[in-house]
């Protein structure tokens, strides 16, 4: 199953790209491929630099970011997520589960 499978970003990548474009196209209608492909690029090494490597945890990485932006990490209001993030003793499920709750309850 894809949602459980470890990510390939050359896999995951035409499935985000689909995906961003049905779920935020207020953000990306006017940004071509490449440039989407590339922002979309960075998104991925900062959630592997999370520890997050399941294509789910991923896709809700990518959402975060489109939902709070990409600087989200640098705001102040979001520091309590951004420490769970970073923290090293925090599994990936439970990171994905922060990042659930930020989607539905932020």
């Amino acid at each position: 199953m894809r949602l459980l499978a470890r990510r390939s970003d050359a896999e995951l990548m035409p499935r985000l790209l689909e995906r961003v474009r049905v779920m935020y196209p207020e953000q990306v209608w006017s940004t071509n491929d490449e440039a989407l492909i590339e922002r979309l690029k960075a998104q991925l090494q900062r959630a592997a630099g999370h520890g997050l490597h399941l294509e789910a945890h991923v896709t809700s990485y990518v959402d975060l970011c489109f939902e709070l932006g990409d600087s989200f990490e640098e705001q102040p209001e979001y520091a309590a997520l951004v420490a769970t993030l970073r923290a090293r003793d925090v599994t990936s499920e439970a990171k994905a589960r922060a990042i659930a709750d930020e989607l539905v309850i932020g």
